[in-house]
């Protein structure tokens, strides 16, 4: 993606950070589990179907800081104000508030489980912010993906049970392009939970 490319010392030094912060934490970018995975594989989601959503190309690079950093109120003991302050280094103010907003209602609540994670005020929260739901999904496939080349099939079955679900929530009616799933991403992941034919 020529955006990502032009933007290449940035995106960089993203992942570089994510790395280290991970390191820092114990929680290393190979960890193998349901609620975070290596961040290639969901910038690599990223850049695959991006430009389908993306209103302006200066919300790609917003949107590769989500991907790097997803995960970072829940696991790498950030704040909001820390994880605005790290993407304000490498981007606009306005770049900025969109990422972390993106992060911010992509951290789950407490629950008992998946669905009270992401209750009614959690889910609106997500279809309400730009990029959100997209960024739902594509580390939804970064994940499946993950456990697919690590020969983790066997861990799929919980997202089986759960992509119905998120897809339902996540789809809606809106003029608003930033908000939408797009029919590509969407029908991927239906197609690596059915059979894994693509890996």
């Amino acid at each position: 993606m020529a955006v990502m490319q032009k933007h290449i010392d940035v995106t960089q030094y993203f992942e570089d950070k994510s790395h280290a912060l991970r390191t820092y934490v114990n929680l290393p970018l190979d960890d193998i589990s349901r609620y975070t995975c290596p961040i290639r594989f969901i910038s690599s989601a990223l850049k695959e179907y991006g430009s389908l959503i993306c209103q302006s190309p200066d919300d790609l690079l917003p949107l590769f800081f989500a991907a790097c950093f997803h995960d970072a109120l829940r696991f790498l003991r950030m704040n909001y104000k820390e994880l605005l302050e790290l993407a304000q280094y490498k981007m606009s103010e306005e770049q900025a508030k969109l990422a972390a907003e993106i992060i911010f209602v992509l951290t789950p609540n407490k629950g008992r489980n998946r669905r009270e994670c992401y209750g009614k005020v959690a889910l609106d929260a997500i279809r309400a912010t730009p990029y959100a739901p997209f960024m739902r999904l594509c580390i939804r496939l970064g994940q499946i993906r993950y456990l697919v080349e690590n020969d983790c099939e066997s861990e799929l079955h919980w997202l089986d049970d759960e992509y119905p679900f998120l897809l339902r929530s996540l789809t809606f009616e809106t003029d608003d392009k930033r908000l939408m799933l797009p029919e590509e991403l969407v029908g991927e992941i239906y197609r690596c939970l059915d059979g894994h034919s693509r890996f």
